[in-house]
């Protein structure tokens, strides 16, 4: 491994913060659902996910472990 210098720190904004959110919770409804297929975001990721959305916009959501047209993934509902 070598060593450098002079070599610039990119700015913070341009630093990647994740991967972007693919499921529209500032657009659900009470009642609405959206499955998400574990072969695109993992459970867990999704619930997380969930759980931060429901906290950065006050509402509730959430999550069930479910197979949807035989494809296995997780369906999160906005309840409140």
């Amino acid at each position: 491994m070598q060593i450098e210098t002079n070599i610039p720190i990119p700015p913070a904004d341009s630093r990647r913060k994740g991967q972007p959110c693919i499921v529209p919770f500032d657009k659900m409804e009470i009642g609405n659902s959206v499955f998400v297929p574990a072969s695109v975001r993992s459970i867990a990721s999704c619930r997380a996910m969930a759980n931060q959305a429901g906290d950065r916009l006050k509402r509730r959501f959430t999550c069930k472990k479910v197979t949807h047209e035989g494809q296995l993934g997780l369906r999160i509902w906005r309840f409140a």
